[in-house]
């Protein structure tokens, strides 16, 4: 299984992650819903941050996953002018 740091950057690549800033931020407690970065359930014992983007799409992430998003967003290069990376959804 891929790291969570493969994901995100495979999902940014293939536009399933957005790569621009949220509209507003929530934090509090796992909602069971799966990560919009790893796919895995965020759970009740966990932290959960929820992003609204424009357009009304709701993310929901761990922490850790929402740290490595805004990193990996900013980080990539434009996905019109660099080839994909080699890892695969």
């Amino acid at each position: 299984m891929d790291t969570p740091s493969e994901r995100i950057t495979d999902k940014l690549w293939l536009g399933t992650l957005p790569s621009d800033d949220p509209l507003k931020t929530w934090g509090g407690s796992g909602s069971r819903f799966k990560c919009d970065g790893c796919d895995v359930p965020i759970l009740p014992s966990e932290s959960e941050i929820e992003v609204d983007m424009l357009g009304g799409r709701t993310l929901r992430f761990h922490v850790a996953c929402d740290g490595l998003w805004r990193v990996l967003k900013e980080a990539l290069p434009d996905r019109k002018h660099a080839p994909p990376p080699s890892s695969s959804l």
